[in-house]
């Protein structure tokens, strides 16, 4: 059956196990690498929060962005099959694997699946004066919400950032009890996760209406958008162009196309990636929202913990510690039943965040992913990998997060009798080990 499929109605409440009261992991240092990073999603926006005092990247992905896919027609070699069969009954099972590769490659069919391609970074540079002190950086799984939070010179900052399923964008909030200035700009991801094999964008900037404006172009094909809009700050934007009014803030020559906020207590920040260029104004309008902050927050709060609560694991009414603590304790042969319960958590936080509300089901990393060649592509793995990624689906009363997956295989049940039919002669369906998100092409074997 074709289509889309569309979530039916609850007509049973969920069942609860008895949950904690708090579930968080929490960090005791900012993450130096995208891998150690706090991750939020919505479904179609991904972000990454380092959590840097100073120099600080929030990088931000998008389900739709794969990059180099290709459109190949698949050779019909079904006659290898007898060959094949031949070869496996004489013993000679290692010439039999070869086979097909090999007649695939006298086609001159080589087999290649997009990559995983990380959108854009937030970079925010902060006017620090003095040391820090009291650091944390917070994930609250019921809640889908990161914070970072520390002091100076005795001092409280904190920065809050969540991605909205209703207004499909990401929020930032930076408060602070003394004024502070800070520096923005939308930028490439950090180039030092580019390989010397290419794939790197090529990026034209906007400023507008105190905002950021961005589109990109890669050399796998891609061309998209981005915008990063200051939707409410205390103190005074100006112009990071302007030289002259930025020449006391440190680190500005690595900056170009910025914002400067200055002498302010508070700041919040909306950013938004669209797989194709809308242009700055259209996306400017999107991020122009009829609430506020805290009804978007509590909106969101509400969502996430309904689709988070459905099911629980309680083992410890233990404090909660961080989870550099926890592990080192593993390491030492104590696993800590609070770390159990953690990734039993983290694993149900991380499939919310990756496949509900959205287009595409989640990858081999979730939504998330600062390589621009990454492990295995950073593709769908149809095998034990991506039942991995779902077993909490069924389990954990989220039967939304399935519907991206089902609505991925069904659009590719053409192809995948194509390759029944051109491979082996067959009816049927065969798919690929591993496949991309299609990208609006007619999917490769793998």
């Amino acid at each position: 059956m074709g289509g889309t499929i569309k979530a039916q109605k609850r007509d049973t409440p969920p069942i609860i196990c008895e949950v904690a009261m708090e579930k968080i992991l929490i960090n005791k240092y900012p993450a130096t690498r995208w891998n150690d990073a706090t991750p939020v999603g919505n479904g179609v926006m991904g972000a990454l929060v380092y959590g840097a005092v100073y120099d600080e990247r929030i990088l931000i992905n998008h389900e739709s962005l794969f990059n180099w896919c290709e459109d190949k027609e698949i050779p019909a070699i079904s006659a290898s099959l007898p060959i094949v069969r031949d070869l496996m009954d004489k013993g000679d099972y290692k010439t039999a694997e070869q086979y097909y590769k090999k007649a695939l490659e006298a086609e001159n069919y080589r087999p290649s699946s997009g990559k995983y391609y990380p959108a854009f970074d937030l970079h925010m540079l902060f006017e620090n004066q003095n040391a820090f002190t009291d650091y944390s950086r917070k994930l609250d799984m019921k809640n889908g919400i990161c914070t970072v939070r520390y002091r100076e010179n005795g001092k409280k900052l904190k920065r809050e950032i969540f991605a909205s399923g209703k207004e499909c964008a990401v929020f930032v909030r930076l408060r602070a009890e003394e004024p502070f200035g800070v520096k923005l700009a939308l930028e490439k991801h950090d180039l030092i996760d580019l390989p010397d094999e290419g794939g790197a964008s090529k990026q034209t900037r906007e400023l507008y209406k105190k905002s950021i404006y961005s589109e990109f172009e890669t050399w796998g094909g891609l061309h998209y958008s981005g915008m990063i809009r200051v939707i409410k700050t205390d103190g005074e934007i100006s112009d990071g162009t302007d030289k002259r009014r930025n020449i006391d803030m440190s680190g500005e020559s690595c900056f170009d196309g910025f914002l400067r906020i200055s002498g302010a207590t508070e700041v919040v920040l909306a950013i938004k990636c669209e797989k194709t260029p809308v242009g700055a104004k259209n996306l400017y309008k999107t991020l122009s929202f009829e609430d506020d902050y805290q009804t978007i927050k509590f909106r969101h709060r509400v969502r996430f913990s309904s689709l988070f609560e459905r099911t629980g694991l309680s083992f410890s009414d233990e404090e909660n510690i961080s989870t550099e603590e926890l592990l080192l304790k593993s390491y030492d042969g104590a696993v800590d039943n609070r770390l159990i319960e953690k990734m039993a958590d983290f694993g149900r936080y991380l499939l919310i965040s990756s496949s509900v509300g959205c287009e595409f089901p989640a990858n081999l990393q979730g939504i998330w992913n600062g390589d621009y060649s990454p492990a295995w592509a950073c593709t769908y793995f149809n095998n034990e990998n991506i039942q991995m990624a779902y077993w909490q689906a069924c389990r954990g009363g989220l039967s939304e997060a399935l519907l991206p997956l089902f609505n991925l295989y069904d659009s590719f049940k053409d192809d995948y009798r194509e390759n029944a039919r051109k491979l082996y002669g067959c009816r049927g369906l065969l798919l690929p080990l591993f496949m991309d998100n299609g990208c609006g092409k007619k999917k490769n074997l793998q």
